[in-house]
């Protein structure tokens, strides 16, 4: 089961965001999308196939947030790719950035 899931979320989204994930089949794959019209992609395609999703920003996991769930297989979205700054506000002393 885990192979045709992976082999469903390459067709859906391409090899160059997806990469297999564990072993032991709890973690189907990583995704490592580069925009939010990626990570929108990545959201439909778990959706389809009923794969949870955890999301992974600094991936410290100091608050063990990254753990997959027991009761479903599910996927690791990784945002390290969206590192861009989008944009600077010097008058208002803030910065938009992506998780990543």
């Amino acid at each position: 089961m885990t192979r045709s899931l992976l082999e469903a979320l390459e067709t859906a989204l391409g090899r160059d965001i997806v990469s297999k994930g564990g072993e032991d089949g709890a973690v189907v794959a990583i995704l490592k999308p580069s925009s939010t019209a990626e990570v929108a992609s990545a959201v439909r395609a778990c959706a389809d196939l009923d794969l949870a999703i955890v999301p992974r920003g600094g991936d410290s996991n100091v608050c063990a947030m990254t753990e997959p769930p027991a009761d479903r297989p599910c996927v690791f979205l990784d945002l390290a790719r969206m590192n861009r700054i989008l944009e600077v506000n010097p008058a208002r002393s803030t910065m938009t950035v992506e998780a990543g």
